[in-house]
């Protein structure tokens, strides 16, 4: 029977190893799509948001008459396209999530 001498690798130990490398490369890949993901929502989020806040300061900008006009055909539309009826998650996207692993 032959010894494990100085300079050979024993074989168990390179299975673990390289178990344990898998591993971490599979947890690795799992948070890289879950922060893909994250940044994904929180583009969605801000364009969405970027664009109302825009929106907004253009309708302040409207003279009184031309703001109001505007408004209630916003308001027409809405019962037109019975957006009151949708439910919420239909008109939004989700918020972004909180970053994974914060409590709070």
């Amino acid at each position: 029977m032959r010894k494990m001498g100085d300079g050979q690798i024993d074989p168990k130990k390179l299975c673990a190893l390289l178990g344990a490398a898998l591993e971490a490369q599979t947890a690795a890949t799992e948070i890289t799509s879950v922060v893909a993901e994250d940044i994904k929502e929180a583009k969605l989020a801000h364009g969405l948001n970027t664009r109302a806040f825009a929106m907004c300061k253009s309708i302040a900008r409207l003279d009184q008459v031309k703001r109001i006009a505007l408004l209630q055909a916003f308001d027409s539309y809405r019962e037109i396209l019975r957006l009151d009826d949708a439910p919420q998650e239909e008109l939004l996207p989700d918020p972004p999530t909180q970053m994974r692993g914060d409590n709070g």
